[in-house]
């Protein structure tokens, strides 16, 4: 005789717990019965046989511990009995959000429902697939908004899932961290997924290495460092890097940008000095990398395919911000502000001589401008920019349809799909993207307090096709992908990593599979 449901010490809905389990025998099992906690025996229905299968279902049991005894007995008068000790909820628990048996396109799921019980719970856990029972900061209970007696509303994030069928079990708890109630249901989670080769580019002399730029041909720019305040600049010419600083005498560099004819730009000190100029490098020339512009303190940002350069000017005016101009040979041509606002930044170049940038829309806000030498900026949403292509769409961080800067960003206007934590608890920002529409960046798929009461974000990489977000996963499992950057139109990705096993680090191509 064997009771199969629920296990001995399972904490089951006060609501409706299901007893199941079933009888063998040589001779014909006919009849069976239980008792509940030395309660008067019940008959259960059972369809009589060597091998008898039994169901039945407790409805409204009392909270507290019980003791279930069932007991069967075959044609010639002999009996066999099971046993089961389990826990009824003190509050009864309602998953609303997700639905069960659904397909769920993310990493991390928002979940909702109601509790029911005398009290209100202290706290709210949950497990994934029969795991540790894990606390979450984003999980909660309040008292109902209808005013009901009893009648609680609880809300959070269950984050990390894996991909296939997946069953979460949600716990209300009191301030002792006692289950008072249960929780479960059940779904499949299938993430899109594009794969990737790594290749690792090195960090030179230094201790890490970072990207700034890639181009179609695959030729990448940068700065490795040896410490915090120790940069220099580098070119991947698509089979090694090379060291920008080698023969120059700089003592501090770094490379911003990068055509599509190997020409690099970025910003250098020649001395101890505070002046910062501009240089010019380009990949498979012999020579030095040569100075861009002669004035102290005007950055070069960016380079387009036709050789000019957008440059930042330091700030003069304070009311009006930094100036940019396009640098063609030695002609200068400034881009228009924007008449009522504040320039931020600049960011980069496109091929039509459009130059991204970022003003102050209000005294809390920034908002994304295309800067020309021909007319001035129209702004229209709230968000902060990151990059643009040569049909001038732009790809930008934050919540642009919402008053907080909280949420995913856009690429071409489309706010992208998630991956990891809803909002507001998480985002799926780009960082890069090329002219097909496409781009990379960073998403939070777990956001936890430790025990020391830290934060801890895990972000991994996405790949956003123009419709949809990607999971960027890479062949070599000891790599962890902490960072993207840019990405170009055949896909490939530059990126950091850093190897989980021996602890190396620096810029990394992705090359995708498929």
């Amino acid at each position: 005789m064997q009771v199969r449901t629920p296990t001995d010490n399972e904490l089951v809905p006060r609501d409706s717990v299901v007893i199941t389990g079933a009888a063998a025998d040589d001779r014909q099992v006919v009849s069976m019965a239980y008792a509940l906690d030395g309660g008067a025996e019940q008959p259960v229905a059972v369809a009589p046989g060597r091998e008898a299968a039994f169901a039945l279902v407790l409805r409204d049991a009392s909270p507290g511990e019980h003791l279930l005894v069932v007991r069967a007995k075959d044609e010639a008068g002999n009996t066999g009995t099971g046993t089961v000790r389990f826990t009824t909820s003190v509050v009864g628990v309602t998953i609303n959000l997700p639905r069960p048996d659904t397909t769920v396109t993310a990493f991390a799921l928002y979940f909702a429902g109601q509790m029911r019980g005398p009290v209100l719970p202290h706290h709210v856990s949950y497990s994934v697939n029969g795991g540790p029972e894990v606390r979450s900061r984003w999980m909660s209970a309040v008292p109902a908004t209808t005013g009901v007696p009893g009648v609680y509303q609880w809300s959070g994030v269950v984050d990390s899932l894996p991909r296939g069928p997946v069953t979460v079990r949600v716990f209300a708890n009191d301030a002792q961290g006692r289950e008072l109630g249960v929780g479960s249901v059940t779904v499949d989670v299938s993430v899109p997924v594009k794969r990737y080769d790594l290749a690792y580019l090195g960090t030179l002399r230094g201790s890490d290495s970072r990207g700034a730029a890639l181009n179609e041909k695959g030729q990448a720019v940068g700065t490795w460092s040896v410490g915090a305040d120790s940069a220099h600049a580098w070119a991947w010419d698509g089979a090694r890097m090379i060291d920008l600083e080698a023969e120059t005498g700089w003592t501090a560099s770094s490379a911003a940008g990068i055509n599509e004819g190997g020409e690099v730009v970025g910003t250098f000190r020649e001395d101890a000095g505070a002046c910062t100029r501009s240089f010019r490098f380009r990949i498979g020339q012999d020579g030095r990398a040569r100075r861009l512009v002669e004035d102290c303190d005007h950055r070069a940002l960016d380079v387009n395919d036709a050789g000019r350069v957008l440059v930042a000017a330091p700030i003069v005016d304070l009311a009006a911000g930094p100036e940019g101009y396009l640098l063609d040979g030695s002609t200068r041509r400034r881009l228009l502000p924007h008449p009522n606002t504040f320039t931020h930044y600049f960011l980069r170049l496109n091929n039509r001589d459009e130059a991204l940038g970022a003003v102050h829309h209000s005294f809390y806000t920034i908002a994304p401008a295309l800067f020309t030498t021909t007319a001035a900026p129209v702004l229209t949403e709230v968000c902060i920019p990151v990059d643009l292509d040569d049909a001038a769409r732009v790809a930008t961080v934050s919540g642009c349809r919402s008053t907080q800067l909280l949420g995913n960003g856009t690429v071409a206007g489309l706010q992208l799909a998630n991956l990891g934590a809803p909002n507001p608890y998480g985002q799926v920002n780009p960082s890069g993207m090329n002219n097909r529409g496409e781009a990379v960046g960073m998403y939070l798929l777990s956001s936890r307090v430790d025990a020391a009461g830290q934060s801890r974000d895990v972000r991994r990489p996405f790949f956003w096709d123009g419709a949809r977000s990607h999971d960027v996963s890479v062949a070599d499992s000891d790599w962890w992908v902490d960072g993207v950057v840019d990405v170009n139109d055949a896909g490939v990705i530059l990126a950091h990593a850093t190897h989980t096993r021996t602890g190396q680090k620096g810029a990394v191509l992705l090359t995708p599979r498929d």
